[in-house]
C-alpha cells in the first residue's frame, strides 16, 4: 500500500483526538469500490539530537489500527 506522512504541528496532548478525527473522515473513502483502511503511528519530535529518520521510524513502530 501507499505510505505518506501527515505533520500536525502544535497537536500536543490532543493527538488522540486528532487521530480519531482523521480516522472518521477516511472511513468514508473508497478506492475501486473498496473501503480505504489506514494505520496510524504517531511520535512527538524533540530537538535533542533526534534525526528526522529516527522520528519517522519511531512513528512507524507505533502504528495502530
Amino acid at each position: 500500500g501507499a505510505k505518506f506522512a501527515i505533520l500536525m504541528p502544535d497537536t500536543g496532548d490532543q493527538i488522540d483526538l486528532a487521530i480519531e478525527r482523521l480516522r472518521s473522515k477516511t472511513g468514508i473513502l473508497k478506492l475501486d469500490n473498496k473501503p480505504v483502511n489506514i494505520l496510524v503511528g504517531h511520535a512527538t519530535y524533540s530537538s535533542n539530537g533526534q534525526s528526522v529518520k529516527e522520528f519517522i521510524s519511531k512513528a512507524a513502530r507505533l502504528k495502530t489500527l
